[in-house]
């Protein structure tokens, strides 16, 4: 009895770190942007990948994107280091999904999940 208490006990305090740390992230969101929704853009070029956010520019070359997976509304695409750029497949201003897979594909990034 005692080890499942102890279990359980751990079990609690995990959950309750991990909420405390995503509702801190969430604040601190807010406070950067101003109360605002933080929107980021993120650019293509054949040499990088460049997220834009809150006046930061942070480019990631093509050379380090490792794999993309396509769910129904998004193509996630994954660095080498797991770092994640998450494309929602209505919010391309320049190109469309199709293009875009195919470019990743170009690029020789494997591609899982279904395209539509």
């Amino acid at each position: 009895m005692p080890i499942f208490v102890m279990i359980l006990f751990c079990l609690s305090f995990m959950f309750i770190s991990y909420r405390s740390q995503v509702k801190a992230m969430i604040q601190r969101d807010k406070e950067v942007s101003g109360g605002e929704p933080l929107c980021c853009k993120i650019s293509v070029t054949d040499e990088e990948m460049t997220l834009l956010a809150l006046e930061n520019r942070t480019p990631i070359s093509i050379g380090n994107l490792k794999s993309a997976f396509v769910t129904k509304n998004y193509i996630v695409v994954v660095t080498k280091a797991r770092l994640m750029f998450i494309f929602k497949k209505d919010s391309f201003t320049l190109g469309d999904v199709d293009g875009f897979i195919a470019f990743l594909r170009e690029k020789g990034i494997k591609i899982k999940g279904k395209k539509k």
